[in-house]
């Protein structure tokens, strides 16, 4: 379903920086929840560890893109600076994952299969996703003051479907062996829907 909703808005001829973006955002949020359907049916520890790994190569960079996606839509252009040393950070981030376990430091095994558990520089990442998301919801806030009328409906949906991504902060319960299944991926199916339908409708 992610795929299929990156590659409608490929279709589009407006905003070609905006298209390929929120492109590359589908296809990391395909990446990592089929890296957990995978991981979910692993048959050992080190299997599912190592696919774990491999998930988290592509979340990495989900803060960082949505920001990305927030910034081409908004027309901050003085902003990519910040975008491109939020990818920087990505980069690093994505180096400890084959080398060492300080973001990703194992698997436990809960009522759905494997899950990861995190590592020290884990609540980085995520003060990051925090950082990025939340400056990145409030440049698209302040653009569509200045906007007329119809442009800001459509912005005010955008930031809707934007926060609902932010849903899928609930797979941290799962780090403390709370058991259940994080319902964010649902949050974040539609978000992604919200904000793919908002662009290519309105043509932004």
């Amino acid at each position: 379903y992610f795929l299929i909703l990156g590659s409608l808005m490929l279709w589009r001829r407006e905003n070609k920086a905006l298209s390929y973006t929120f492109f590359f955002l589908c296809l990391t949020s395909f990446m990592w929840h089929f890296g957990f359907a995978m991981m979910f049916r692993a048959h050992s520890y080190e299997e599912a560890f190592l696919i774990a790994k491999i998930a988290w190569s592509f979340i990495v960079f989900l803060p960082t893109l949505l920001y990305h996606f927030l910034v081409i839509l908004s027309g901050k252009k003085g902003e990519m600076r910040a975008v491109l040393f939020s990818y920087s950070l990505a980069f690093i981030f994505l180096l400890f994952l084959p080398f060492s376990n300080l973001l990703i430091s194992g698997v436990q095994v809960l009522f759905l299969g494997f899950y990861p558990k995190h590592g020290p520089l884990e609540i980085f990442h995520i003060a990051q996703t925090m950082i990025v998301v939340t400056r990145g919801l409030y440049l698209l806030y302040e653009s569509q003051k200045k906007s007329a009328y119809k442009r800001k409906i459509q912005i005010q949906y955008a930031i809707g479907g934007a926060i609902l991504l932010l849903g899928a902060i609930d797979y941290l319960g799962s780090y403390y062996y709370i058991e259940f299944y994080p319902p964010g991926v649902f949050c974040f199916g539609i978000g992604l829907t919200i904000l793919n339908y908002t662009v290519i409708k309105g043509k932004l």
